[in-house]
């Protein structure tokens, strides 16, 4: 509409360089007679005109306009489900739940409903797609159980469209970075010789940012077959991204560099079993030969050669530096000695100084018994091996280092699939009771699928130490005990 142009360009420019004229604004019959009447008007000043004449041809606009018309319309409808649908106890709960929006619930309640072979009821379906485009994490167990209809509806709404299933391939090709990581650490699982062609026909068209987080998920099933594309990354123009590529070739023991590595701790380090003076028994003797001679390439990769702790020489430190890249296993063929005995020589002869080297390699090469052997007889705590541990003998080292190391354990266990052991829990809840602040309302709703249901009559035997402290908890208690009575009822109705 030329008229509503010519409007714009008088409000543009300003009415005192370009009046409106009212009067010659439109050639419809309808609206001439209104337009005549404010340009008429001597009461009023050109603002007014304008702001008049642009309220009258703006709801003609409106008015005007005719809703398009489709004369043929594809639609579909959502295919008959195969599973029922949960029952009314369990539809309730799902109700209660998002009025709480305890995230760890949601957790709680889908499990139990994907595990009764059972979906939710169409009514909260909507609702449930939508969480899902607000929580990735959740996208997948939602899938599950909203079963035909979930599947028609996220095929409608672009806000839904990641909740749709995806093949790996698909998402590696059209997904975020973040679908892309999770595909191609599905792929590194299922098929590490796909997963790294993938990635090495996409390396040159990625972002400096995006190869980082690509490459988190490319230290799954690592081999010597990845050396080849690894090593011709290390020449990519980000410092980030190499110094990544190079923690990887670091989990490779078959890698040149490691092998390096360990022809140099074969050459500094020598480990004898030595009988004492009477004969009658025997010591570790840890001896590190010097000048420790190191490539000088190394020192660029992040390799220092002056001690920061007093426990180290120079010469010490760049060994105990090396020890974090070479397999544990180095130090049975240079000593003659089995893990455990090993270990607990190191300690004897208060060599234990050495211990978080060895568990850094330990996890780093993945050799589970070092792992197991160390968290079992070291009488060090040696917060590394922590998520490297089965949860079964997490639980037994946090039972003897919980206390005091709370901060090494809690990022780990939060990550947990299945509740806490009751023991466990009432440890972790003691010390957050303790720390409100830090731990407020809503880390309890997030991790309510952790807690056993005994935790809720724990709550009042907490008591933080200071005043403040108490009265937070007191407000956070409250919130709180609600959700183990919800957790209750869910659990009731699916067993019913």
């Amino acid at each position: 509409m030329n008229s509503w142009n010519q409007l714009l360009q008088n409000a543009l420019i300003g009415t005192e360089k370009k009046p409106p004229e009212p009067a010659a604004l439109s050639t419809d019959e309808e609206l001439v007679p209104a337009l005549q009447s404010i340009a008429g008007n001597t009461d009023l000043d050109a603002e007014e005109q304008l702001l008049q004449a642009t309220a009258l041809l703006f709801n003609f606009r409106q008015a005007g306009q005719t809703a398009q018309e489709l004369k043929e319309m594809e639609y579909s409808i959502a295919e008959a489900e195969t599973l029922p649908y949960c029952s009314a106890a369990a539809k309730d709960t799902l109700r209660e739940l998002f009025e709480y929006q305890a995230l760890g619930l949601f957790y709680y309640w889908i499990r139990h409903c994907a595990a009764a072979k059972r979906i939710a009821p169409p009514e909260l379906v909507p609702l449930l797609l939508q969480l899902a485009a607000k929580n990735p994490e959740l996208r997948d167990p939602i899938r599950v159980i909203t079963g035909k209809r979930g599947e028609w509806l996220a095929q409608l709404n672009p806000d839904w469209q990641e909740s749709k299933s995806l093949s790996l391939e698909e998402s590696w090709e059209q997904g975020t970075t973040d679908q892309r990581v999770a595909a191609l650490r599905q792929q590194r699982m299922e098929n590490p010789e796909i997963s790294r062609l993938w990635l090495t026909e996409s390396w040159s068209k990625e972002a400096a940012a995006v190869k980082q987080k690509l490459l988190e998920a490319f230290d799954t099933a690592l081999s010597d077959a990845d050396l080849p594309f690894l090593e011709s990354c290390l020449k990519d123009k980000s410092q980030k991204v190499q110094q990544q590529v190079l923690e990887l070739i670091r989990q490779i023991p078959e890698s040149e560099l490691v092998s390096a590595y360990a022809q140099v701790v074969r050459s500094s380090l020598v480990i004898r079993k030595e009988k004492t003076l009477l004969g009658l028994s025997s010591k570790l003797s840890w001896e590190v030969k010097t000048p420790v001679e190191i490539h000088p390439d190394w020192r660029k990769q992040g390799l220092e050669t002056v001690s920061n702790s007093k426990e180290f020489t120079d010469e010490e430190y760049i060994l105990f530096q090396l020890l974090h890249w070479v397999p544990p296993t180095l130090l049975n063929e240079l000593s003659g000695l089995g893990t455990i005995e090993l270990i607990q020589a190191l300690q004897k002869e208060k060599l234990k100084q050495w211990l978080p080297a060895i568990a850094s390699a330990a996890v780093r090469f993945r050799n589970q018994d070092w792992i197991n052997t160390l968290a079992e007889q070291s009488d060090s705590f040696l917060p590394v091996l922590i998520v490297a541990l089965p949860p079964a003998k997490q639980d037994a080292y946090a039972k003897t280092w919980f206390t005091g190391k709370e901060e090494f354990f809690i990022p780990v266990f939060v990550n947990r699939e299945t509740e806490w052991p009751a023991p466990l829990a009432r440890q972790l809840m003691n010390y957050t009771a303790a720390n409100p602040y830090q731990y407020t309302k809503s880390f309890y709703q997030q991790l309510m699928h952790l807690l056993p249901l005994e935790g809720a009559s724990w709550l009042d035997q907490f008591d933080p130490p200071e005043g403040y402290q108490r009265h937070y908890w007191q407000s956070i208690k409250e919130e709180i005990q609600p959700l183990f009575d919800l957790k209750k009822r869910i659990q009731q109705s699916f067993n019913a």
